[in-house]
């Protein structure tokens, strides 16, 4: 989505400010490019809380689904997507999480802990009924089992005859702009699946591989070979050959490039001597993972028919009542004026769901869908927050 087609959308009164549009054509044409570049090396996992508004989308593009909550379970129920197509992970599953995973005919469960195995046990023993599970491998974090506690688990397998262990989860962090580290890691996976097919007999193995893969986000970064990192991770796990098989999951970096966030200018002001521009969003609606305190320019471009050509810096502000409240500690451009729109580009991760929205109690940004011939879809208006912070019961 470009600058014209979104300067349309806004004359047509088809769009209002704040605002994300996540176009299809965009995403799909993405995701197609990954596909072209893994082939057959591995299959892909999207994981949804990178952007929930995106499953339909997604539901046939890849070969799984990684929920990571009940809600995000809840919201696969409403629009229909195969059981058979999500993995069920995260931290805190209780009794009633996996009741209702299982109940949906969720295909896979992610085991992040001894209590997890035990609730799982206990389901598939009470009712009779076989579980496909990975065992989450710990990176050093809160997340997953160490190295010794899933092989106790193996270890005892003859005593549940209804969980079949058919994988390892991995992931270690978002990100990353190194493939040495990718490569160090699948170097020490690679020796942990062996280990469980040569110790433990394990086979057939799935190892789902959350790679952290980096999405470019500001100024100086290369927006000119996205899938650099991807072609190398691609190729690394081919000349692996392995025995199992290789899931990459993702989540930012299969998001990013379909989304825009628009934002219009209400105020522009100058405080001792320096250039102030208020917009109608904030940091509560848009959020890019590494910013630095709004010091790292974004790719982003002003929306204005100012032809003055004349170039000053200017500090974009949102709506919050606080300090912190910075989109862009230093923008270049001309000064913007009143009803401009700022369009910030590669937003399709993260920041409709993870940035605070219900701070200060402004309104939720609308979300649209672009694309198939330059159609716009409203998938969510712009809804009041202040209801979730009256605290008034029912």
């Amino acid at each position: 989505m470009d600058s014209r087609q979104i300067e349309a959308l806004l004359k047509q009164k088809k769009i209002v400010t704040p605002s994300y549009i996540w176009d299809t054509d965009v995403l799909r044409a993405h995701v197609e490019n990954m596909k072209n570049i893994v082939c057959d090396t591995a299959g892909l996992c999207y994981a949804m809380k990178a952007n929930p508004f995106l499953i339909t989308e997604f539901k046939d593009m890849v070969d799984k689904i990684e929920v990571c909550s009940p809600g995000e379970l809840q919201i696969c129920m409403k629009h229909k997507i195969p059981g058979s197509k999500i993995i069920f992970s995260g931290v805190n599953k209780t009794k009633e999480d996996v009741e209702a995973a299982f109940g949906y005919g969720v295909a896979i469960m992610t085991i992040e802990s001894r209590k997890h195995f035990l609730l799982i046990r206990e389901y598939c023993e009470k009712h009779k009924v076989q579980a496909d599970v990975y065992l989450r491998l710990t990176s050093g974090s809160q997340f997953g089992m160490d190295a010794e506690e899933i092989e106790k688990i193996i270890a005892e397998r003859e005593n549940y005859p209804y969980i079949h262990i058919c994988g390892i989860h991995f992931f270690s962090g978002t990100q990353k702009k190194k493939t040495d580290k990718h490569k160090q890691e699948l170097d020490e996976l690679d020796a942990f699946m062996l280990k469980l097919q040569k110790e433990y007999g394990l086979s057939n193995l799935t190892l789902e591989y959350g790679a952290g893969l980096a999405a470019p986000y500001f100024e100086g970064e290369d927006f000119d070979r996205p899938y650099k990192d991807l072609e190398e991770l691609a190729e690394y796990i081919k000349q692996k050959n392995a025995s199992y098989r290789p899931v990459l999951e993702l989540g930012r970096f299969f998001a990013y490039s379909c989304g825009v966030y628009l934002t219009k200018v209400e105020e522009v002001k100058c405080n001792k001597g320096h250039s102030y521009v208020l917009v109608d969003g904030g940091i509560h609606q848009l959020n890019y993972y590494g910013q630095n305190m709004a010091m790292r320019i974004p790719k982003m471009e002003l929306l204005s028919d100012n032809e003055s050509g004349g170039t000053q810096e200017s500090t974009i502000c949102g709506s919050l009542c606080t300090v912190a409240d910075v989109l862009v500690r230093k923008w270049s451009g001309p000064l913007p004026k009143e009803g401009d729109v700022f369009a910030f580009y590669n937003a399709g991760s993260y920041s409709v769901t993870e940035a605070p929205a219900l701070f200060l109690s402004r309104k939720l940004p609308a979300v649209y869908r672009y694309g198939e011939e330059n159609k716009i879809e409203v998938l969510r208006t712009q809804d009041e927050s202040y209801v979730h912070n009256l605290g008034i019961g029912e």
